[in-house]
């Protein structure tokens, strides 16, 4: 049995390989009902990403695997589950319907933000948009997060894909240096000292890349935030 850091109550299906700041998001305790599930093997981040390299039979065949398997645990849809990569997100949402699926930026604004007190740092930060995260819709959403966290929020110009391309970035790097290659001196010029994303392999290539740290955004508001004292906990539904 599980309970959030900040009171959130109820039931989430998470992935387990997850940012460390979410060890307080969701931590073990006595009381609560918030479940980790390893997915009988299927641990989203580990795997391949085989719709990006070219495997689509393997691809349809693994989410249809995934979806069996968080139908089950979520208990047949009730309860949302939260995926820690958005290009892991993108796909899902692609293939599985019946489920309420997250990434951490729009979990958190959803179902967390009216449950903690923010106190923003005025240190200047770097966020970066994944491709996955545009084409859902949630760049707004990252970008309002960021802002509740630093008053000097970031965003470089003409830097769009990373060019890290799912695992593309480890066998061919030329790839990840040519999309990035407008990124280091604009962090520069800015004192930017470090970034914010929610795709762990995309935090490499960029951090590789421009000599800062980028990490999950979860990280920064667990920086900035402290929880509300509440009655009621909030459900997730």
């Amino acid at each position: 049995m599980f309970k959030s850091k900040w009171g959130v109550k109820g039931n989430l299906i998470i992935n387990l390989i997850i940012p460390k700041p979410c060890n307080r998001f969701i931590h073990a305790q006595d009381t609560g009902q918030i479940k980790l599930y390893s997915f009988h093997g299927i641990i989203i981040r580990n795997r391949p990403n085989y719709n990006i390299i070219v495997m689509l039979d393997i691809a349809d065949s693994k989410s249809t695997e995934l979806e069996a398997s968080l139908w089950e645990a979520s208990e047949q849809g009730r309860y949302p589950v939260l995926c820690d990569q958005s290009p892991c997100l993108h796909r899902m949402r692609a293939t599985i319907q019946k489920i309420k699926l997250y990434e951490p930026a729009e979990f958190i604004y959803t179902f967390l933000r009216d449950k903690l007190e923010f106190t923003p740092t005025d240190r200047p930060i770097a966020i970066h948009i994944t491709c996955s995260m545009r084409k859902m819709g949630l760049a707004n959403i990252l970008i309002s997060l960021a802002k509740l966290c630093s008053t000097q929020v970031f965003i470089p110009e003409e830097v769009g894909c990373c060019g890290f391309a799912g695992d593309k970035g480890f066998t061919q790097p030329e790839l990840n240096t040519y999309a990035l290659r407008k990124l280091r001196p604009q962090l520069t010029k800015a004192g930017i000292g470090i970034g914010y994303s929610n795709s762990r392999t995309c935090e490499i290539g960029l951090a590789t890349n421009t000599g800062i740290p980028y990490v999950s955004i979860a990280y920064l508001v667990d920086q900035c935030t402290r929880p509300i004292k509440q009655e009621n906990n909030l459900t997730l539904k």
